[in-house]
């Protein structure tokens, strides 16, 4: 039996080790030690990029002709913005190489390439395990060093990294043996714990829309229900119409849904200001169609009155925006036609749950990149490309709920 293809996870594991580096050590700003714990980040990319050329004609056999041509549009808009920012930019080199909110955040989409490989779903379901088992003993330590009195910003931060792939495993749950059925589900209690504490408002709405997403897939896989197909994919036009409603009625769609709310931090609406702000810089810059490269920024009036805060920004929290920001009207439009034509794939043109499941994934990420899902080279956007590269696969499509079990019980975990 040969071994499982080490590059994925060896992409993943670098990139871990950079996330809780720059976590345990505060790397903030422009620091010589961030500069070089960033160089693991552009060692994960490598391992993409190769695995990109190696398999390039692979991937390009295996993938529809439309999604295939508009991700090599992509990947050559990106690189475009890449050289924008090295070129014309003003600002330091060292940002544009030295921060995974820059060149970086662009160059995800590479590694798309792991999704044309079968044993990508063994590995992603190894690594999950291993990332989430160590997550829960880091856990259990914290709570015993701080005496029972909760977790720090710093530890719940960390947590949070390593749950992350809770969000991953949910909508494929019926694929997971008795044991890691339990454990996914302690994990996810543990994972919306740490996000409380940081107060990253969102992940308790992402994990129940995800196990709303594994009702209706397990309904799918049991009844063959086409309608409840057809009335999620419908979900994509939620965050269209609410945009669309806003800009129609001048209020806020966020502030109407949630000022309601009894949480008063959920209640917080955080978001409509950003939009505003970018949408208003863009338009004065004359850049909404093509945006302003990797570098890109823009002037934020709310941070020029915040402490501590510039009015200069580099990122934006809400993903939509961030794509707009660096690449324009060009690269969101491009990144949803991906995002779509994958989700269409995995509900209508695949022939098993598993890639049914992480379609259901890709829902609920692109209805969230209307809210957060900053752009970013970092393990969540890796694995969602990861995601969109199976369910793109005409090979993992086509294969069966007993293939896909069998390919996950092929090596134990």
């Amino acid at each position: 039996m040969k071994p499982i293809n080490s590059s994925l996870g060896k992409a993943l594991v670098m990139l871990l080790v950079y996330e809780i580096a720059m976590l345990t050590f505060h790397l903030d700003g422009l620091s010589f030690g961030k500069l070089i714990i960033t160089a693991l980040v552009w060692m994960s990319f490598g391992v993409a990029f190769r695995e990109f050329i190696l398999y390039y004609d692979k991937l390009r056999n295996n993938i529809p002709i439309f999604p295939f041509l508009v991700l090599l549009l992509l990947l050559i808009w990106n690189v475009i913005n890449i050289f924008r920012a090295i070129i014309f930019d003003s600002g330091a080199i060292t940002t544009v190489i030295g921060n995974t909110y820059t060149s970086l955040s662009l160059l995800v989409p590479f590694v798309i390439v792991f999704g044309a490989n079968f044993s990508t779903i063994k590995i992603l379901n190894k690594y999950y395990h291993e990332f989430m088992k160590l997550g829960v003993v880091l856990f259990v330590c914290f709570v015993i060093v701080n005496f029972g009195l909760g977790l720090s910003d710093t530890q719940a931060l960390i947590i949070f990294v390593l749950l992350q792939p809770v969000v991953f495993l949910i909508t494929t749950l019926q694929y997971q043996t008795k044991n890691q059925k339990f454990f996914l589900l302690l994990c996810s209690v543990v994972l919306v714990y740490s996000a409380y504490i940081y107060s990253i408002r969102t992940m308790a709405i992402r994990e129940i829309l995800l196990y709303v997403c594994f009702v209706g897939a397990f309904l799918y896989h049991i009844f063959k229900w086409k309608w409840v197909l057809y009335v999620s994919f419908s979900a994509l036009l939620l965050p269209f119409i609410l945009v669309q409603q806003s800009i129609v009625t001048g209020e806020s769609a966020i502030k109407k849904y949630l000022s309601s709310s009894s949480d008063d931090e959920l209640s917080i609406d955080t978001r409509t200001f950003v939009y505003m702000e970018l949408y208003a810089d863009l338009v004065n810059d004359g850049k909404l169609l093509i945006g302003k490269g990797a570098n890109g920024r823009y002037y934020s009036d709310y941070f020029s009155n915040a402490e501590g805060d510039s009015p200069i920004r580099l990122n934006i929290e809400v993903g939509v925006l961030g794509l707009l920001l660096k690449g324009g009207y060009i690269a969101v439009i491009l990144n949803l036609l991906i995002f779509i034509s994958a989700i269409w794939l995995a509900f209508f043109k695949a022939n098993n749950s598993y890639v049914l499941g992480l379609g259901y994934i890709l829902l609920v990420h692109v209805v969230l990149l209307f809210l957060e899902n900053v752009i970013n080279f970092s393990i969540y956007n890796f694995l969602i490309w990861v995601v969109t590269g199976l369910c793109l696969s005409t090979n993992i499509r086509e294969l069966s709920d007993k293939q896909i079990l069998k390919i996950l019980r092929l090596y134990s975990i």
